[in-house]
């Protein structure tokens, strides 16, 4: 599955991608196309790369804006042949699992530079704004005359899974950064755009809040990990099942047990 669809009155293109199975996509992922700087924020999964480069072709690509290293992001970096920025030191896995080779593809990322405060071109400004939690060396992107946000895997919707090596409180520190932002729109990876990101960036962090509590609460009376996720959360999906525990219920639920108060 590829297709692009237009937002800003075509400011901004997002291409949506996805291996599919009997006709219906595994995970969807997106990247970003802003013709008018010629910026992409990140460069989507490596098995839809062909694709990609076609819709390309003819662009004028001045950077690709990195978010955080995972291979749904980075995947076709090399293949865009344009300057790649991110956080310094920005970690791209070397080894994946079977059903994240499967769902996204190995990624060809290449040399990747420093962005340092932010990546200016022409008139357009992309500051970088550090969200950790889903990675640590995770950016979001803010485009402020516009109140554009890309955040890339920082805001995930009303979250129901985990990875394992997720640091959830961190996460939750960043909705409010982003928040406190006040921006007018925000590009997610996953999901559908935020129209209204005050409201809904604060219902994420509602209902992670309210979950930690009630987490917390069924810890004290004894209950482990497993049962309170199966309680406030139900029992795991395909793609849960699949990751072998890497990516669940149970993970959030034991991210947002350990350390401090969110």
């Amino acid at each position: 599955m590829f297709y692009a669809r237009e937002f800003a009155g075509g400011e901004v293109v997002r291409f949506h991608m996805a291996r599919t199975v009997l006709g219906q996509p595994i995970y969807v992922g997106t990247c970003f196309w802003i013709p008018g700087a010629g910026v992409m924020v990140d460069s989507g999964p490596s098995h839809r790369g062909a694709q990609l480069r076609a819709a390309l072709k003819d662009a004028r690509l001045e950077a690709v804006l990195c978010t955080h290293g995972h291979e749904d992001h980075v995947g076709n970096n090399a293949l865009l042949g344009a300057r790649c920025v991110a956080a310094r030191g920005m970690r791209v896995p070397a080894r994946l699992p079977l059903y994240r080779r499967i769902a996204w593809g190995l990624p060809k990322s290449g040399a990747i530079e420093a962005v340092g405060d932010g990546f200016e071109v022409g008139e357009w400004e992309f500051r970088a704004v550090p969200t950790p939690g889903h990675a640590p060396d995770h950016l979001a992107y803010w485009e402020p005359s516009r109140g554009w946000l890309f955040s890339g895997d920082a805001a995930l919707g009303l979250l129901r899974y985990g990875f394992r090596d997720e640091d959830i409180h961190a996460y939750m520190a960043s909705l409010r950064r982003m928040r406190d932002l006040r921006p007018e729109v925000v590009f997610p990876a996953h999901g559908p755009v935020l129209t209204d990101p005050a409201t809904q960036l604060s219902a994420q962090l509602t209902h992670l809040e309210r979950l930690e509590r009630e987490a917390r609460r069924l810890a004290a009376e004894g209950a482990a990990p497993g049962a309170i996720a199966r309680r406030l959360l139900g029992f795991n999906g395909p793609l849960g099942l699949s990751s072998g525990g890497e990516f669940s219920k149970r993970r959030l639920i034991e991210g947002l047990l350990r350390g401090g108060p969110g």
